[in-house]
């Protein structure tokens, strides 16, 4: 590498991390914004908080690679531009394509790596933060509940809570919509409730004081039921949560490597009546093309802008 090469890949190393760090902070800071308050209200300990932040960098750095290369570009050559720099190489003979080869090489090496950490860090790293955040919501299952929003986490049920108290670890405001029985859907209405998990009986327990529970027979439509009480408990089954945390297990299409998708999307096209999983199949493939698109971005968007400014570098 000449001293122009060396030259031109250093303007860019100073913008490239500050924007990097600048990105990220803002992905942080949105990430803390939205779930902060629910986790530390929860009574979790300090160092699941920093677990759950850490594994959720992974994909945030995943991001912010290709908008800092292009910050870094704008910063790099724009300063080049401002000082003429590139007009003055121009006219030593210096071409465009030589203004853009290292930059071009650096973008494909940090493209190489972006591919690499999203084909096998970033799988993991989002698998790992599903199981804790399973293991989070077993322990503390209203941290899945937000205030005045529908929630759907508990198996065949729907949940309306208007407001959450931490301290109590208290629901106030209860509405349940239990549609475990197609035949006599219920409605729950109470004033407050509490929400646990069961791990020996692989259940939910909601508890609910000061409420009434609204039935409808469909095949009576002339029935309908008030039943009214000061405290009631509903079991709720859940045979589908793990008992405990593990490091193998089903994973999703954002928790798997390129291979794992291809073979799961090969796997899906081999079943028979295979447009039942046209869906599933969609889904892996966008998963498998965005790896390398986001990879691809980098390089792109380095030669693209090179190219603009150093031809026109007003």
């Amino acid at each position: 590498m000449g001293k122009l090469d060396r030259y031109i890949v250093r303007e860019h190393i100073a913008p490239f991390f500050i924007s990097m760090s600048l990105i990220m902070f803002l992905f942080t800071l949105n990430l803390a914004l939205r779930m902060l308050g629910r986790i530390v209200g929860s009574g979790l300990s300090l160092g699941v908080v920093f677990e759950f932040f850490f594994l959720n960098l992974a994909w945030i750095l995943t991001l912010a690679v290709p908008m800092s290369v292009l910050v870094a570009n704008l910063m790099a050559f724009g300063r080049l531009a401002g000082d003429r720099e590139i007009i003055a190489l121009k006219a030593s003979g210096v071409s465009v394509l030589r203004l853009i080869r290292p930059v071009l090489l650096a973008g494909l090496l940090v493209g190489a790596f972006t591919l690499y950490f999203q084909d096998r860090i970033l799988p993991d790293m989002n698998h790992r933060n599903k199981l804790l955040m399973t293991s989070i919501r077993r322990k503390k299952p209203n941290i899945a509940v937000r205030e005045g929003i529908f929630t759907r986490d508990l198996p065949r049920q729907t949940m309306l809570v208007k407001r959450i108290d931490p301290r109590r670890d208290l629901l106030l405001n209860v509405t349940l919509f239990d549609e475990s029985s197609a035949s006599q859907p219920a409605t729950v209405v109470a004033d407050s409730g509490r929400l646990t998990f069961v791990d020996t009986l692989g259940m939910y327990h909601f508890r609910l004081w000061s409420g009434e529970i609204h039935q409808l027979k469909r095949d009576e439509p002339d029935s309908y039921e008030i039943l009214r009480f000061r405290e009631a408990l509903f079991r709720i089954n859940a045979p589908d949560q793990l008992l405990r945390r593990r490091d193998q297990g089903y994973r999703g299409d954002r928790e798997l490597g390129l291979a794992g998708l291809k073979r799961r999307i090969d796997e899906l096209n081999k079943r028979e009546n295979r447009d039942r999983y046209r869906r599933q199949i969609n889904r892996y493939k966008v998963e498998y093309h965005k790896k390398f698109a986001i990879s691809a971005a980098v390089p792109l968007v380095a030669a693209a802008q090179q190219l603009v400014v150093s031809v026109d570098p007003e």
